[in-house]
C-alpha cells in the first residue's frame, strides 16, 4: 500500500466461479481507521507543540557558555507547577504558566525547550507526582524520556485580593546532575500573567549564564496565550485534555476559545489536531486553515510549524514535506522537528527517505539520539515499505526499552505495531498476547484511544485465526469505546470490522447494514482510505445477497478512489470482487483481467496472504474455461499462501480442489478435499460456505451414483439454505435432487423440485448458475420422456457458454444435448456429440465428463 493509513487488514469479498454458486467465505481484508504508532502520537504532538514567539528577531551572537552551532543548544523542559491554593478553577494555571514559561524560554533561541505534550507523555509515562523537586533516579528517567538537560518545576498559589496576586516559586534543577541549580521566586497579579512569567523566565536565563535576553521575549510569551483570561482559560483546559486524552472535552472548550479570541492561531491549531483524532478530516482542514491565515506576525519557524500543519490537513503532502524540511535545517538539533519531517514522509509515502531522516535523528548528541519515538519512525517506516520482519524486530526492541524506562504509553504502541507486524507475517496467534499487553498497558495509563486501538488489532488477529466470537467481542467493545470518546472515525472502522464478522456468520443484512453505517460515518469526516475500503465491503454484501450489477456501482467507485489516493492495496481488494462479479456475470475474459492484475498488486507489495484471493479466483477462471493442470496450479498456490493467515481463502482453495477433483473423475480426492474444506469451515464458523462445502461433497455422491446418500444430504442442505435464506444455494440443492429423483424415476417430486429451483434461479444474476439449472431441467425432461423440448433449450446454452468461455459447463450441456437427441430418436446425431464430447474432455483430463459421454454413446 501506498499511504501509512492503510494498516493491514482485510477488505470483504464473495466467491463466485465454476461448478455450483454458492455463498463464499467473505474474509475482510480490513483497513481500520485507527492509525496506529507513530501517527497517533505525533497528532497528539501537534495539538500543541508550538512555542509561540510572535515577532522576535533572533539574537545574532549567543551569550556565554552556550556558543556554537544549535547542535550545542541546552535543553530544557517545564514539567508543570502545583497548585497549593487546592481550588480547581485555578488548575489552568498550571498548563498556562507552562506553555507561556516555555516560550519565554526559547524566545532567544539559546535553549531548545522540549514541547508541552511530550512533558506531559512522560508525567503520564513516570506517574509524576507534583512536587515541588524530582529525586535524582527520577530525574534520570525524565533526562532518558525527553532528552533535557534541565528540568522546571515548582508551584504557584493564587492569593487572591482584588487583583487576584499570585506568587509563583521555580526550581531549576540539572537532570543529568540530579540536583537543583535555583530557585526563583516572583509575584504578580493574573490579569498580567505575561509579565509574571516574563520575570521569573528572565530569571532562570540569567541563572543559566544567559545575559543577552530576548528582545521580544514579553510580547511573545503574551502571544502565546489568547487576548483575554476567559479564553485563556479554555485554551489552557483544552491542552490539558488533549494530553489526557480527552479529545472530545478538548475540542469543546477549544472552540469556546476561538469563539473568544478568533485571532489567536495556537487555539486553531491545536482545535485542528482535536478535529483530526476524532476523524474530522474536513473540519481539521478548516481549523488549520484559520491558524494558518493568522502566521503574518510569527516568525519563521512558528510560520513553518502552522503550514505543516495545514498542508498535511489538506493532502499537500509536497508542500508540508519542505516545511518540516526547512525546520530541520533551522534546528537540526530539535528531535521534535526531525520526527514530524519524518511522520510527513512516511504519510507521502517515501518511506526510504523517512529512513534517511531517522538516520539523522540518530547522529544527534545522546540523549536526544535516544528518544524512543525515533524506533516508532522506523518501525513505522518499515511497516509501509511492508518490511514486517523489521517492524516486528524493531517493535520488540523498543517495547523492551520502553518497559526499561517506565514508557508505558510508548510500550503501548510498541506491542500494538508487534501485534499488527506479527499478524502480517503469518502469525496472528504470536500477535495476539502483544495486543492484550496494548489494551493492559493502555487502560492503566487511562488512554482509551490506545485501549480502542488494541481491542481492534485483537479482533483483527481474532479474525485472521477464525475466532469470530471472540473477534465480534473485540470490535463490539472498541466501538462502545470510541463512541463514548466521541471519535466518530474510530467508530466507523470497529463497525465495519464488526460488519465483516457478522456477514462470515451468515447474517448478511446486518452487516450491510453496518457497514452502510460505517460509509456515513466515513463520508462525514471526509476519511477517503476507509470511504473505499467500506464501499469493498457493502459490495460484499450486495454479492452475498446475489445482486451483482448493483454491487458494480460502489466496487468501481472505490477501485477508482483507491486509484486517485495511489493505494495499491485497496485498489487489489477492489480488483479481486470486481473479478469476482465479473466472473458470476459470465464475462470470463474480464474476470480474468481483473483477478491477474489484483494478484500481480499484491505480489508486487508483498502481501502474501492477500494474494491468496486472485490466485483462488484465477483458478476458477481456468477451471471454467477446461485449463485442469493451470488451475490446479493457482489452487495450490492460494492454499500455501492462506495457509498461515488467510484461513478462510485456505477453505475456499480446497473446496475447489475438490470439485477440480470430481472433473478429473478422482471421486475419492474430491471426498477427501471436500471433508478437509468441510472440517476447516466448521472451525472456522463460516455457515454459509459450509453449506457450499456440503452441496459440493453431495454432488460427488450424485456423480458416484450413490442415490440414497446422495438424496439425504441434498435434502439436508436444501433445508439449511432455508434457515440462512441462501437462495442461491437452495436453487443448485433443489436441481440437483431434481436430477437424482429422475434418474431414480420419480417424475413427479422431480418435476416439483426442479420447477421450485427454476422459480428461484430467475431472480439470480449468476449466468452459471442460471445455465446449469437450465441442463439439469432439460434433463430432467428428457428422463420424464419428453427430450424432443429439451433439445432447442441445450443448443441455445452451449452457445451461450461457448461464447462466455465457460467450456466445462459447455460440455456438461453438450453430454446433455447428445443424451437427448438419441432419446428423440436421433441417434447418429447424439452419438456423434457425444463422441466429441469424450474426445475433447478426455484430452483435457475431464475424466468425469469423457466417461459420462462414452457411457451415454453406448
Amino acid at each position: 500500500y501506498q499511504s501509512v493509513q492503510e494498516l493491514s487488514g482485510d477488505l470483504e469479498r464473495l466467491n463466485t466461479g465454476t461448478g455450483p454458486i454458492f455463498a463464499r467465505s467473505r474474509g475482510r481484508w480490513r483497513i481500520p481507521a485507527i492509525i496506529t504508532g507513530i501517527l497517533i502520537l505525533l497528532a497528539l504532538s501537534a495539538a500543541a507543540a508550538y512555542h509561540w514567539r510572535i515577532g522576535r528577531k533572533p539574537v545574532s551572537v549567543p551569550s556565554a557558555p552556550v556558543t556554537g552551532s544549535h547542535a550545542e543548544r541546552r535543553s530544557v523542559a517545564v514539567i508543570g507547577f502545583r497548585n497549593l491554593s487546592g481550588r480547581p478553577e485555578a488548575a489552568w494555571l498550571s498548563t498556562a504558566i507552562a506553555e507561556m514559561l516555555t516560550t519565554e524560554l526559547g524566545a532567544g533561541e539559546h535553549l531548545l525547550t522540549i514541547s508541552g505534550e511530550n512533558v506531559a507523555r512522560v508525567r503520564r509515562d513516570l506517574s509524576l507526582p507534583d512536587v515541588d523537586a524530582l529525586a535524582p533516579d527520577t530525574l534520570e528517567k525524565v533526562r532518558k524520556n525527553l532528552g533535557t538537560d534541565f528540568v522546571v518545576l515548582g508551584s504557584f498559589l493564587d492569593l487572591g485580593g482584588p487583583d487576584q496576586q499570585i506568587r509563583l516559586d521555580l526550581r531549576l534543577q540539572d537532570a543529568a546532575a540530579g540536583r537543583t541549580v535555583a530557585v526563583v521566586s516572583q509575584k504578580g497579579s493574573e490579569s498580567q500573567l505575561d509579565a509574571l512569567v516574563t520575570g521569573a523566565g528572565t530569571q532562570l536565563l540569567e541563572k543559566l549564564g544567559i545575559s543577552e535576553l530576548p528582545q521580544a521575549g514579553e510580547s511573545a510569551v503574551k502571544a502565546s496565550m489568547p487576548a483575554n483570561l476567559e479564553a485563556a482559560r479554555y485554551y489552557a483546559e483544552g491542552l490539558q485534555k488533549m494530553r489526557s486524552y480527552d479529545v472530545l472535552g478538548a475540542r469543546d472548550l477549544l472552540q469556546k476559545a476561538v469563539t473568544l479570541d478568533p485571532r489567536h492561531a495556537p487555539s486553531w491549531a491545536t482545535l485542528s489536531s482535536a478535529w483530526r483524532l476524532l476523524g474530522y478530516n474536513t473540519k481539521a482542514k478548516e481549523a488549520a486553515q484559520r491558524a494558518f491565515n493568522l502566521t503574518s506576525t510569527l516568525s519563521r519557524e512558528e510560520r513553518l510549524l502552522v503550514e505543516g500543519q495545514f498542508y498535511t490537513a489538506s493532502n499537500q503532502t509536497g508542500k508540508a514535506l519542505d516545511a518540516y524540511r526547512s525546520l530541520l535545517t533551522l534546528a537540526p538539533d530539535n528531535v521534535d522537528y526531525g520526527i514530524r519531517l519524518a511522520q510527513a514522509q512516511i504519510y507521502a509515502g517515501q518511506a526510504n527517505d523517512a529512513l534517511a531522516t531517522i538516520a539523522q535523528l540518530r547522529r544527534m548528541p545522546a540523549p536526544r539520539n535516544e528518544d524512543l519515538r525515533i524506533d516508532l519512525a522506523e518501525l513505522n517506516a518499515a511497516h509501509l515499505l511492508s518490511d514486517y520482519k523489521r517492524e516486528q524486530q524493531v517493535a520488540a526492541t523498543l517495547a523492551t526499552k520502553s518497559e526499561q524506562q517506565g514508557a508505558r504509553l510508548m510500550m503501548a504502541s510498541a506491542r500494538l505495531a508487534e501485534c499488527s507486524a506479527l499478524r502480517n507475517l503469518g502469525n496472528p496467534q504470536a500477535g495476539i498476547p502483544a495486543c492484550q499487553d496494548a489494551q493492559r498497558v493502555s487502560a492503566a495509563a487511562g488512554d482509551q484511544f490506545g485501549v480502542a486501538k488494541a481491542l481492534n488489532g485483537l479482533g483483527n488477529a481474532y479474525y485472521d485465526q477464525g475466532d469470530l466470537e471472540r473477534a465480534k467481542t473485540a470490535y463490539r467493545e472498541a466501538a462502545g469505546i470510541y463512541r463514548q470518546i466521541g471519535s466518530e472515525g474510530g467508530l466507523a472502522g470497529a463497525l465495519d470490522n464488526l460488519a465483516s464478522v457478522v456477514g462470515d456468520q451468515g447474517d448478511t443484512a446486518q452487516a450491510k447494514k453496518l457497514s452502510e453505517e460505517s460509509l456515513a460515518l466515513y463520508r462525514r469526516v471526509d476519511d477517503k482510505i476507509n470511504i473505499t475500503a467500506t464501499l469493498n465491503n457493502i459490495a460484499a454484501e450486495l454479492l452475498a445477497e446475489g445482486h451483482l450489477t448493483s454491487a458494480l456501482k460502489p466496487l468501481e467507485e472505490s477501485l477508482a478512489l483507491a486509484r486517485q489516493i495511489n493505494s495499491a492495496s485497496a485498489a487489489g481488494t477492489a480488483l479481486t470482487n470486481i473479478g469476482d462479479v465479473r466472473l458470476a456475470l459470465g464475462d470470463i475474459p474480464a474476470a480474468k483481467d481483473s483477478y491477474q492484475q489484483s494478484y500481480d498488486a499484491f505480489r508486487k507489495n508483498d502481501e502474501k496472504g492477500k494474494s491468496a484471493y486472485p490466485a483462488n479466483g484465477l483458478g476458477e477462471v481456468l477451471l471454467e474455461s477446461g485449463d485442469i493442470p493451470g488451475a490446479k496450479a493457482q489452487f495450490q498456490e492460494a492454499l500455501e499462501l492462506s495457509k498461515d493467515s488467510e484461513k478462510h481463502e485456505s477453505a475456499v482453495a480446497l473446496f475447489r480442489l475438490g470439485m477440480l477433483a470430481l472433473q478429473q473423475g478422482d471421486f475419492a480426492e474430491a471426498h477427501r478435499q471436500l471433508d478437509a474444506s468441510i472440517a476447516l469451515r466448521s472451525e472456522l464458523g463460516e455457515k454459509e460456505a459450509l453449506l457450499e462445502s456440503r452441496i459440493g461433497a453431495a454432488r460427488v455422491l450424485v456423480e458416484e451414483g450413490n442415490a440414497p446418500e446422495a438424496m439425504v444430504a441434498l435434502r439436508h442442505c436444501i433445508e439449511a439454505a432455508v434457515q440462512q435464506k441462501s437462495p442461491e444455494s437452495q436453487v443448485l440443492a433443489r436441481a440437483l435432487l431434481a436430477q437424482v429423483l429422475a434418474e431414480q424415476g420419480d417424475r413427479k417430486q422431480a418435476s416439483s423440485e426442479i420447477r421450485q429451483a427454476e422459480a428461484l434461479a430467475t431472480h439470480s444474476e449468476v449466468r452459471s448458475l442460471r445455465l446449469r439449472v437450465d441442463v439439469i431441467s432439460a434433463r430432467v425432461r428428457t428422463l420424464s420422456g419428453d427430450p424432443k423440448s429439451a433439445i432447442e433449450p441445450l443448443q441455445r446454452i452451449v452457445a451461450a457458454a461457448q461464447k462466455s468461455g465457460m467450456h466445462i459447463l459447455e460440455l456438461e450441456a453438450k453430454v446433455a444435448l447428445g443424451q437427448a437427441q438419441i432419446a428423440a430418436g436421433q441417434a447418429k446425431i447424439g452419438r456423434a456429440t457425444l463422441d466429441s464430447v469424450a474426445a475433447t474432455a478426455s484430452a483435457k483430463g475431464l475424466r468425469l465428463l469423457s466417461q459420462k459421454a462414452a457411457r451415454a454413446a453406448s
